[in-house]
């Protein structure tokens, strides 16, 4: 499965939605549109990184935020906190 299957697949798993808003830079003029992946009301993940840069890059960063809001979200349990401790210490 590549990248962007993986993501849609989360997202659909999930009942994650992607909210769609019109951004403007008043110093430039320039406008864009800022695709964010939210979980309800919880904004998970900007894909336009910052309402001008939706591009291949931002698959790769929307995976790891999406996984990482799923693995902290599920984490409900010492157990699952001891192993997301040694998991990530130096």
């Amino acid at each position: 499965m590549n990248k962007y299957q993986k993501l849609i697949q989360l997202i659909k798993k999930n009942n994650f939605s992607i909210i769609s808003q019109k951004v403007h830079d008043s110093q430039s003029g320039w406008n864009g549109e800022s695709l964010v992946i939210k979980d309800g009301a919880v904004p998970i993940f900007d894909l336009s990184v910052n309402g001008y840069c939706f591009d291949d890059n931002s698959v790769d960063k929307a995976l790891d935020a999406v996984e990482d809001y799923l693995e902290n979200k599920n984490m409900t349990s010492f157990d699952a906190f001891k192993k997301w401790v040694d998991a990530h210490k130096e």
